[in-house]
């Protein structure tokens, strides 16, 4: 009975209507500056029967089913929601968000409960299924990923768990399921999600990439700063769990992945990486994903490589022909094994008679390296003659 009660506490939220006022008034416009400036209408744009939704809010109760690609989906969405005139609306959160403990308050206060996804013993799963089915039958509108986390490899969704949606159909009231495309120009923890989804752990939590853990805000300010997003929201027609006789569950899952494939939208990074992973299977016809992602990886570094060296030797301009810089070891073996000489040697034109002082040694350039002796000397060339003189 005490893990029941603990339970409870976990799922349990105090909402409050004036934060929830002072969030949909304040955080929309920092988060269009920090999507790449300008307004949130601007950065966010929502498409479909928005109003025809806000409207059939007032006659029955609404259970959200969005796609879900980032952890950024509960915030866009709610201030999308909030910003539309309709109620707040509950929705489950992550264990993981709820670790640092003001945060964790500001969520409760927000509409959220903890959901731990770990979990997976009969008496928990339990627990939770019995709030979701409160939480409907005291006609709260709900939030409800159907394919319970994030999308690792990027696609459509195609399958979606019906476990918390069982709300919609064992109580007595009026109840509609609004399918919810949520499409990023570029999905902030894009990296991890895809690399879990490659190594063949996409069934397994993902550790390390919370964007709003106690530690990582700043992180994530500046990540998002960096970005230039866009978000396309686009709300599908209202589905009706109990329109037809008999089992709902195939029923609602063909609905919901056909609005989903329906309403998907695909924006111009989307179609730049499909082109980029077609030509990359044009060169590797028979690489796996993995290989091909490996073998574009390397061309890119080495075309990095070489524009680096490219814009190096331009700043240092064309080689230098003149005085050489003197050899700087002191130990005369490493000086022996680097060819130095005592005094820097001057590279000069083919002259026509060297000083009897000095000593020619031809090199492969047809050069002559003429030593410089001890005695300062000053060498001048006749304009017609090209004797050399010293003083």
């Amino acid at each position: 009975m005490s893990d029941v009660r603990d339970f409870g506490r976990e799922r349990s939220a105090t909402f409050s209507a004036p934060l929830h006022r002072a969030a949909v008034d304040l955080l929309p416009g920092a988060l269009g500056a920090a999507f790449g400036g300008g307004t949130f209408g601007t950065r966010v744009m929502v498409e479909g029967c928005l109003d025809a939704v806000r409207e059939l809010s007032a006659r029955a109760t609404l259970i959200i089913a969005p796609t879900h690609a980032s952890n950024l989906d509960s915030i866009v969405l709610g201030l999308v929601l909030g910003r539309a005139g309709m109620p707040p609306f509950a929705y489950a959160a992550g264990k993981h968000i709820f670790r640092n403990r003001l945060l964790a308050a500001v969520m409760r206060r927000l509409g959220a409960y903890c959901l731990d996804p770990d979990r997976r013993d009969r008496l928990y799963l339990r627990v939770v299924q019995v709030y979701a089915n409160e939480l409907v039958a005291r006609g709260y509108h709900t939030v409800v990923f159907p394919s319970g986390t994030r999308c690792r490899s990027g696609e459509v969704e195609s399958a979606v768990k019906l476990g918390l949606l069982g709300a919609a159909v064992h109580v007595a009231r009026p109840i509609a399921i609004v399918p919810v495309t949520i499409n990023y120009q570029v999905v902030l923890e894009a990296e991890p999600l895809i690399a879990y989804y490659l190594a063949g752990r996409a069934h397994e939590r993902i550790v390390g990439d919370e964007l709003f853990v106690w530690g990582r805000l700043g992180h994530t300010a500046r990540r998002l700063s960096r970005l230039d997003q866009r978000v396309v929201i686009r709300f599908g027609e209202p589905i009706d769990p109990r329109a037809d006789e008999g089992p709902w569950r195939p029923r609602v899952a063909r609905a919901l992945t056909t609005a989903y494939r329906r309403d998907s939208v695909f924006l111009a990074t989307h179609i730049v990486a499909r082109a980029l992973h077609d030509l990359d299977h044009a060169e590797l016809p028979g690489a796996t994903v993995l290989a091909a992602i490996e073998s574009s990886r390397t061309r890119t570094t080495v075309a990095r490589s070489r524009s680096r060296d490219a814009e190096r030797r331009a700043r240092r301009g064309p080689p230098r022909v003149g005085v050489v810089a003197p050899c700087t070891a002191r130990d005369p073996a490493r000086r022996e094994r680097r060819g130095c000489r005592s005094r820097p040697p001057a590279v000069l034109p083919q002259p026509h008679r060297a000083h009897p002082r000095m000593t020619d040694v031809a090199d492969p350039a047809r050069r002559h390296v003429v030593e410089i002796p001890r005695i300062s000397c000053r060498l001048t060339f006749g304009a017609r003659q090209g004797r050399a003189g010293h003083s």
